[in-house]
């Protein structure tokens, strides 16, 4: 319909690029009774760039304009319940949720502006490591939860949680508890995850970072009762053993 109505065309990725602002937007719509004048569509402007289907690390791209949604590292983060297929764990790198390779290569997406919007921005979560002057009243009312309602909550974030939610420490999600994972992410989409997932993910991209420091912590996932968990933390730690 985007594409219908002129806003850009649909690239070999498979996202709607605007020729000003790239593929990083939202797309909206406006009821009215006037009678416009209706834009046409644009032609494809990808020409013959290849850039999104070879920066693809699991080849979810299988071919320009063809997106397969089982390959995708979005897909493996975020929807799928149960065991990512192994062959492609490697190539998931260090991502616990979603992807946006595709887009982040795309020459168009150059031009994209970086919205100011506060409702766009990353939500606070704990005290600044490195800022512990800041205000403490201020900072708990960014980090205010609430109930199911909607209604704020006296309690606040644990204070070993890091300033933003923006690439957290992995470490920091693999100790999450369920109840600290639904406070933390209420209203966010990381919810979509799920709890497991998000402990899933976690795990593959410790084993992809190669980094022993990990070790402590995947083997404490180990152990968990959740055999999902279990069976992607033990791959990470013989991933570490490589």
């Amino acid at each position: 319909l985007a594409q219908a109505a002129g806003l850009g065309w649909i690239a070999k990725n498979t996202c709607l690029i605007h020729q000003k602002v790239g593929s990083w937007f939202v797309v909206g719509e406006i009821l009215t009774s006037l009678e416009l004048e209706p834009d046409q569509p644009v032609p494809d402007r990808c020409g013959s760039c290849t850039r999104c289907i070879d920066a693809c690390p699991t080849g979810a791209i299988v071919q320009p304009y063809v997106l397969d949604a089982t390959r995708c590292i979005s897909y493996f983060t975020i929807e799928l319940r149960g065991a990512i297929p192994e062959e492609f764990r490697p190539d998931m790198g260090r991502h616990v949720f979603g992807c946006d390779i595709c887009q982040d290569v795309c020459p168009w997406n150059s031009k994209a502006l970086v919205t100011l919007l506060p409702e766009f921005q990353p939500r606070s979560l704990g005290m600044a490591e490195d800022n512990p002057g800041r205000d403490r009243k201020r900072a708990e009312g960014l980090n205010q939860s609430r109930d199911r309602k909607g209604a704020v909550k006296n309690d606040t974030y644990p204070h070993n949680a890091p300033a933003s939610a923006f690439n957290p420490p992995l470490e920091w999600l693999a100790n999450l508890t369920e109840d600290e994972f639904r406070e933390f992410f209420h209203g966010s989409p990381v919810k979509r995850a799920r709890y497991s997932g998000l402990l899933r993910n976690g795990s593959v991209a410790m084993g992809n970072s190669g980094l022993p420091t990990f070790r402590p912590v995947l083997e404490k996932l180990a152990e968990l009762p959740d055999p999902v968990i279990q069976e992607h933390a033990r791959w990470a730690l013989g991933r570490l053993e490589k």
